[in-house]
């Protein structure tokens, strides 16, 4: 969807850290600054809890440390 408004082929509701890096290098512009965006939950689905990979465990507390930092 970033894509598609970057290129003028409509407008878009899109969340904050999708969007907050085109905005401050001015390829997009936010109309609606004051609207409230509904929170996002992230899920990670994969199987079996007892044999996860030590990658995969600090891949998903890279992501949870990156989404708590941005506060949009």
């Amino acid at each position: 969807m970033l894509e598609s408004i970057k290129r003028g082929l409509g407008i878009g509701f899109i969340p904050n850290f999708v969007c907050q890096d085109a905005i401050e290098r001015g390829e997009i512009i936010e109309i609606l600054p004051n609207a409230t965006r509904p929170k996002l939950t992230l899920y990670a689905l994969y199987p079996a809890r007892q044999f996860v990979p030590t990658k995969l465990i600090q891949c998903i507390e890279y992501l949870e440390q990156w989404f708590n930092k941005k506060q949009y």
